[in-house]
């Protein structure tokens, strides 16, 4: 197991140790922030700030990959009024780009 996996691993053990002994130091509100952000980096889905930033081009750049086809489409998810991006799509096409250079 790399390092950083076995840090993290070893971080949400504890904090889970923690909630459930009621023997944490986190707030209701510093637990509402971890709850968002691990379902931020956990959904499938990325937004499009998000997926601009993962993709390390500039916006414009970005937009003309999608055009050109070499970067899948953004979709309309139901609840949603912005266009957020497969993360696992992105990701994959991002890593042939990456290659074809």
């Amino acid at each position: 197991m790399s390092e950083i996996r076995e840090l993290l691993r070893n971080t949400l053990l504890s904090v889970a140790e923690g909630l459930e002994t009621d023997n944490t130091v986190l707030s209701e509100k510093e637990m509402e922030m971890v709850l968002d952000s691990l379902r931020q980096v956990t959904s499938p889905y990325v937004s499009t700030y998000t997926a601009i930033r993962l993709s390390g081009y500039g916006k414009s750049e970005f937009y003309k990959l999608i055009e050109e086809g070499k970067l899948p489409k953004g979709e309309h998810i139901q609840g949603f009024k912005e266009i957020h991006y497969n993360k696992a799509k992105l990701i994959k096409a991002l890593k042939k780009l990456d290659s074809e250079k």
